[in-house]
């Protein structure tokens, strides 16, 4: 197949009809408290389809999958620490730049001036540190559950939207092709953001880092024929989701001044005076990656402020951290970077969380 034999559009409409069905019947015998993936597995054992075709996805292992392959990516990740973290800069601006996603989160009220920006924060980098689990990713695996939760999550947040009457847009809310985006956003946008500072990366990590994601667009319900085994058809199929969902508004501005808001007061983050923040997403969103798909004003485009003189300042920090990170070449070096750098972000990440774990069964369930 090509790029043009996908109905992008098509997608653009359909939720998660598999996550959908499972949702109405666990509703309908009374089973939605408790542990969903618990009770889920309940319904398969006594055979309702639903739950038994919803498994049988989710646990499927795709033929381009191998995860002994995957620590590669895990590693580079891992020994670059700010580079995950600018992903809060880059890729989590980038997904409110689709009208529709932007809608979803002021929907959920997650990112209002009032609400709970920083816990979120810690919520969605929990999410992403699951991934630095190779063998918990695998079906069945505590860390597999975490991304089966979520996709759960995805399908309450959309009957909700759906029932609430407060859902305007054309279209579905979390649609199947938003899911698709991920491996775009948390793929190689992250990629080019942690090579920003980091420096090139190898290509057998690159691919790691893009399997990865792959396999977790899938557990969420991407449409498998927009996740493929060759990556250079995965990037043209990439690039057209993203020319489809990039459709900014006035909400994808306001959200966009939230997040860097957001950030300046965070734990961690608010080390940095917002200036820093908006020019260091100024930066990233003028990566080639970003230009690629939204042209070259995208920070324009979106209201983010301009500061002449600080943009340079954080460039050129970006460009020292590239050449100090070229000690990563000594294999020693590279190996004990990668564990000291797991330890740094995942006990950042517990701080953050204050003792209480990301909830990714109900805390946006919307009425």
């Amino acid at each position: 197949m090509t790029a043009d034999d996908i109905d992008y559009e098509a997608w653009d409409h359909v939720g998660d009809p598999l996550g959908e069905a499972l949702i109405a019947d666990l509703r309908a015998r009374k089973m939605m408290k408790g542990d969903l993936i618990a009770n889920a597995r309940t319904l398969r054992s006594e055979g309702v389809a639903s739950a038994v075709n919803f498994f049988a996805e989710v646990e499927y292992i795709p033929s381009w999958l191998n995860f002994d392959e995957l620590q590669l990516g895990v590693d580079w990740a891992t020994r670059n620490p700010v580079g995950f973290s600018l992903g809060f800069h880059g890729a989590l601006p980038w997904s409110y730049l689709d009208s529709h996603t932007a809608e979803v989160f002021a929907a959920t009220g997650r990112l209002r001036e009032d609400g709970d920006y920083p816990r979120r924060v810690f919520e969605t980098a929990r999410g992403f540190i699951s991934t630095f689990d190779i063998e918990g990713m695998r079906p069945g695996g505590h860390q597999w559950e975490t991304w089966v939760r979520i996709r759960l999550m995805h399908t309450m947040v959309r009957i909700g939207l759906s029932r609430s009457g407060k859902w305007n847009s054309d279209g579905a809310p979390v649609s199947s092709l938003s899911l698709g985006a991920g491996v775009f956003l948390f793929g190689w946008y992250r990629a080019a953001i942690a090579q920003w500072v980091a420096g090139p990366t190898t290509q057998r990590e690159l691919q790691s880092w893009i399997r990865m994601w792959q396999w977790v667009a899938r557990l969420q319900g991407a449409p498998a024929e927009c996740i493929q085994a060759s990556l250079a058809l995965q990037r043209d199929i990439d690039a057209r989701i993203l020319s489809l969902l990039y459709r900014p508004d006035s909400l994808s501005k306001s959200l966009v001044t939230a997040n860097y808001k957001g950030l300046a007061e965070t734990p961690g983050f608010a080390l940095l005076p917002l200036s820093v923040h908006e020019a260091i997403g100024w930066n990233l969103l003028k990566l080639p990656e970003s230009v690629q798909y939204g042209g070259a004003q995208v920070p324009e485009v979106i209201g983010l402020p301009r500061h002449p003189i600080l943009i340079p300042i954080v460039a050129c920090a970006a460009a020292c951290l590239r050449a100090v990170q070229q000690i990563y070449r000594i294999p020693a070096v590279r190996r004990r970077g990668a564990a000291a750098g797991a330890k740094l972000i995942t006990g950042f990440i517990e701080r953050g969380l204050r003792g209480k774990d990301a909830d990714f069964r109900t805390h946006m369930l919307t009425s």
